[in-house]
């Protein structure tokens, strides 16, 4: 990490698995969940650019059970559901907007499996390929579901 003020990457991606899961053995609250998806997007930014290419240790990760995550989540989750989502947000002269529609309990599994990857990496690999395991995932997939997530999140927080 490159700064001394920067929050260890790999520990809130523990913290974020486990409070999607209820690994941590607490019910489920959304500002406690905001605050893990938060800490997790701030602590993305310390790490350092020189982190290997994603899975440089040959490593072959195992498969973790989409349907079984996303069972959990619901369960764990029941206020969660569908939300509106702007699809390319940035406005463009000529171009319409397109609207889709968001799943919070696919997003939370989305994020679920990719944080047991970084962790399941971390532990047979080394600190320096988990990293880049956990960039390469925000940079690839992660940041489209965290961010609409988060701002679906901000609303059902003000809405009760």
């Amino acid at each position: 990490m490159s700064s001394p003020f920067a929050i260890d990457p790999l520990e809130v991606a523990a913290l974020l698995a486990d409070e999607i899961s209820g690994a941590d053995h607490r019910p489920a609250e959304i500002p406690r969940l905001i605050r893990a998806i938060d800490t997790l997007t701030y602590s993305l930014h310390s790490i350092d650019a020189d982190v290997p290419a994603a899975e440089a240790a040959g490593l072959e990760l195992p498969l973790f059970d989409y349907r079984e995550a996303y069972e959990a989540i619901k369960q764990r989750y029941p206020t969660l559901g569908h939300y509106w989502l702007a699809l390319h947000a940035i406005v463009e002269d000529g171009a319409d907007g397109e609207l889709a529609v968001g799943d919070a309990i696919d997003d939370l599994a989305d994020i679920l499996i990719a944080l047991r990857e970084v962790r399941w990496i971390n532990k047979r690999a080394d600190r320096r390929n988990a990293l880049a395991a956990l960039r390469f995932r925000y940079d690839m997939h992660l940041w489209m579901h965290i961010h609409s997530l988060r701002q679906y999140l901000e609303e059902m927080r003000h809405d009760d």
